[in-house]
């Protein structure tokens, strides 16, 4: 098996192309990237618990987890600017509705 093919660098190349894919504005589809991850972390702990399997070395977490933890913080500022646009659209929507031009059940006032 070759490194490219070991559980761990294929959980550490898909998280990092994610991070990196919301870092510059590219389109992620994090339901597939959230399956894909599944997937992984159920190899890695198959992986694990095989006892022909070679185990993780220290270095392999550390990268792993150095992977995760910056994945982390980029999808938390996304959830942020998510949430945010979120609350300018909702608050836009109020202050037309508000406008005065419509009446309590929606319907237009006469002028």
């Amino acid at each position: 098996m070759t490194d490219s093919q070991r559980p761990v660098d294929r959980a550490i190349a898909l998280v990092t192309a994610e991070t990196l894919a919301l870092k510059t504005g590219q389109p992620v589809d994090l339901h597939a990237n959230a399956d894909a991850k599944a997937r992984l972390l159920l190899e890695l702990s198959s992986a694990r618990n095989a006892s022909d399997a070679p185990g993780l070395k220290p270095e392999d977490v550390n990268r792993l987890m150095a992977a995760l933890a910056e994945n982390a913080r980029t999808l938390e500022r996304h959830m942020e600017a998510v949430n945010a646009l979120a609350g300018s659209l909702a608050d836009a929507m109020r202050a037309m509705d508000d406008d005065g031009t419509y009446g309590r059940h929606g319907q237009r006032r006469s002028a």
